[in-house]
C-alpha cells in the first residue's frame, strides 16, 4: 500500500531534488560542455598552482644563494683576521 503513495510522490519530488542536489544527475545526462568547462577550470587552477610553486622555489633558491655568499664572506673575513693575528705573533 505504501508503494502507491511513496513512488508517485518521489516522481513528483524528483525535479526539486535535482535542483537541490545537481550532482545526483547521472553522467549520461550531463553535458559534455559542462565537463569541458570543469576540466578547463581544473587545468587553470593547476597551472596557477604550479606557477606559484615555481616562483616560491626560485625565491628560496635566491635566499639560499644570498646566505651562502654572506657565509662565505664571513668565513673569508675571519680567515683574514686569523692570518693577520698569526703573522703579527
Amino acid at each position: 500500500f505504501s508503494m502507491f503513495i511513496i513512488i508517485p510522490f518521489m516522481e513528483f519530488a524528483l525535479p526539486f531534488a535535482l535542483r537541490l542536489f545537481p550532482n545526483m544527475l547521472p553522467s549520461t545526462f550531463q553535458d559534455s560542455l559542462k565537463e569541458e568547462e570543469s576540466m578547463k577550470r581544473d587545468l587553470q587552477s593547476r597551472i596557477a598552482l604550479a606557477g606559484f610553486f615555481q616562483e616560491t622555489l626560485q625565491d628560496l633558491a635566491k635566499q639560499q644563494k644570498k646566505k651562502a655568499k654572506t657565509k662565505k664572506k664571513e668565513e673569508g673575513a675571519s680567515d683574514l683576521e686569523t692570518e693577520k693575528e698569526e703573522t703579527a705573533a
